[in-house]
């Protein structure tokens, strides 16, 4: 995960610890998550019609093939996988809880 902040210096201190707060112990909210799923999935319907998408995935597909039947064949905008969308705020929750804890984090420190 990648986590981009910009701040003063003064406030860098509590900036870093807002955001250590949120990787730790995010909100999940039911509701929010809802609408961000069905803009993304709206998104994802829309960019199915667009040239320029449906030109990189053809070239995608024929640079390297994949299979049919794998979970990566469902990543393309013209097949939407079921598991999109059908996933829900627990499964998030748990997935947080079983790949993105802070417990291997490590920090970099870009000054500009």
């Amino acid at each position: 995960m990648i986590a981009t902040i910009e701040t003063t210096r003064d406030r860098l201190p509590a900036v870093l610890a807002l955001v250590a707060s949120e990787l730790r112990t995010p909100r999940f909210d039911s509701t929010e998550f809802e609408k961000l799923k069905q803009e993304q999935l709206a998104a994802l319907e829309q960019s199915k019609s667009e040239p320029q998408t449906r030109a990189f995935v053809g070239v995608q597909q024929r640079m390297k093939p994949i299979p049919q039947g794998t979970s990566a064949a469902h990543n393309t905008p013209r097949k939407t996988s079921p598991t999109s969308t059908a996933v829900t705020i627990d499964q998030v929750r748990q997935f947080h809880r079983d790949s993105m804890a802070l417990h291997s984090a490590t920090w970099r420190w870009l000054a500009t």
